[in-house]
């Protein structure tokens, strides 16, 4: 199933949609604009998508954007 991060949230115990956003951008998944959040060319090598809608947001395949969000973080706050 894919989704837009404001409902991968809604997967996510403790994590706001904005929390999602942050997440995602960290990883280089997306980027904001003048718009709104768009894809990066890592977020598309990665199965992102924009939606087809008036106003078009990244979407992903919400159980591997998860699993890819948890090892980021798991990667980036390691302790010593």
């Amino acid at each position: 199933m894919r989704a837009a991060p404001k409902f991968i949230a809604k997967y996510l115990e403790n994590y706001s949609a904005q929390d999602v956003y942050d997440i995602l951008k960290d990883m280089g998944y997306i980027v904001r604009d003048t718009v709104g959040w768009k894809l990066t060319e890592l977020g598309r090598a990665n199965g992102g998508k924009m939606s087809n809608s008036n106003y078009p947001t990244p979407t992903f395949d919400v159980d591997k954007v998860i699993d890819q969000m948890m090892e980021f973080w798991n990667r980036t706050h390691k302790k010593s």
